[in-house]
């Protein structure tokens, strides 16, 4: 009988060994797989101070149109209703402010491709400043929000040969950070994010240097 224990607490010490190692290090589902009602683009995600993930996409079975979902703790619902913008996008990029509020960036084909920032205020989709804000066609936006709660915005800007420009809404209007086409020349996936004291960085894939990563951040003028 002792034997037996024996083997018994052997194998079940094992066994909880086996599981504490590969049952800790799985990836599982945040509610059900391909929880978007069809193709997507341009997914991004980004959590609030309370740990609820936002989800923002290119909807292609909704004419292209940008599309934010939250998980509710037990399925994902359409946050203010089934589209962001009036009609198709590419390049969405999704940030969440400080009160919870969600911020999406998109290229916007109403708009000839140029720049638009929507708002969810808590019951519908408003436009941040102007529609269409940015100079000319602008691909690969990425939005960032700063610990006051102003937006800013990168984005290739074929007005300039291609170069990134950093955009900032000022409470009122869109205003340039710094020099507009601030790189050494033709970029791509441009991507921002907001340093101690407000300061923004912006990585991108830098054409002119071999394709490879180059950062630069703002040093105030």
């Amino acid at each position: 009988m002792n034997k037996f224990y024996t083997i018994f607490w052997i194998v079940a010490l094992l066994t909880f060994q086996v599981c504490s190692i590969s049952c800790a290090q799985s990836w599982n589902p945040v509610g059900s797989p391909g929880i978007s009602p069809g193709k997507t683009n341009y997914t991004k995600i980004a959590l609030n101070a309370g740990g609820t993930p936002y989800l923002a996409y290119m909807d292609d079975t909704n004419g292209g149109k940008a599309t934010v979902m939250k998980f509710d703790g037990s399925s994902w619902v359409l946050v203010g209703g089934s589209a962001v913008s009036a009609g198709q996008t590419n390049y969405t990029s999704l940030a969440i402010d400080n009160t919870g509020a969600p911020y999406v960036a998109y290229s916007d084909f109403t708009h000839a491709q140029k720049v638009t920032v929507m708002k969810f205020n808590g019951s519908s989709w408003v436009t941040v400043g102007s529609p269409g804000f940015s100079s000319s066609q602008a691909d690969y936006t990425s939005i960032a929000i700063d610990g006051s709660g102003f937006p800013y915005v990168t984005y290739v800007d074929y007005s300039l040969g291609g170069a990134a420009t950093v955009m900032k809404f000022d409470g009122s209007n869109w205003v340039t950070v710094g020099s507009p086409g601030f790189s050494a020349g033709f970029v791509q996936f441009t991507t921002i994010a907001i340093g101690p004291g407000g300061v923004p960085y912006v990585a991108y894939m830098d054409i002119p240097n071999g394709q490879k990563a180059s950062v630069m951040k703002f040093d105030g003028s």
